[in-house]
């Protein structure tokens, strides 16, 4: 235990026309309330992160560089999911000057641990064979940056919760990444 003051889980409740509801929960840079870390049930295959702490309530993060655009599109949809951190899905884009209609697949390999973003058949799951290669490159690239992002995002948000040497050793463990007494990440 740090010795910080863990915040109520329960937030307390107040009567608005006879019904009861609860009032938020003020976010405040300490732990995050649950059971000590000895004392969870760790499942086979699963990896214990302590450590964690709760931050501001937000963050801020760069805005987007649309250089790498698809020129001549708009990314317009999307079918997304981001399970366990890794994205899998499409996004939807259109042509400016037509209105041309453009799936590109996103799915995370993890036999080759890269992120993959064909363009796509609208309808069927094969790759798109009516759009010239140029148009086929900038479309891939384009989807891979949004969600290279997405992604990064994602890290970013960890490493605002993940702030002790404790949780980043335990990440590192989890990832496979050994390191000696040494090295270890510091508190910040």
């Amino acid at each position: 235990m740090t010795g910080k003051k863990r915040p109520s889980t329960s937030g307390s409740t107040s009567s608005d026309s006879g019904h009861a509801r609860k009032q938020p929960v003020p976010i405040e840079d300490t732990e995050l309330p649950g059971p000590p870390p000895e004392s969870i049930i760790v499942p086979t295959g699963q990896v214990l992160i302590p450590g964690l702490r709760r931050g501001a309530g937000f963050a801020l993060v760069a805005s987007p560089d649309n250089t790498r655009d698809a020129p001549g599109w708009r990314q317009v949809g999307l079918n997304l999911d981001v399970i366990d951190g890794l994205p899998a899905g499409a996004l939807f884009y259109r042509r400016i000057a037509d209105g041309a209609e453009a799936r590109v697949g996103v799915r995370w390999d993890e036999h080759a641990q890269q992120l993959f973003c064909p363009v796509l058949d609208r309808l069927e799951p094969k790759r798109n064979d009516t759009l010239d290669d140029d148009d086929l490159w900038h479309l891939e690239l384009d989807a891979r940056t949004r969600i290279g992002r997405l992604i990064s995002i994602h890290a970013y948000l960890g490493t605002l919760i993940s702030t002790s040497s404790e949780s980043r050793r335990a990440i590192l463990a989890a990832s496979g990444i050994a390191f000696e007494d040494g090295q270890a990440p510091a508190d910040d």
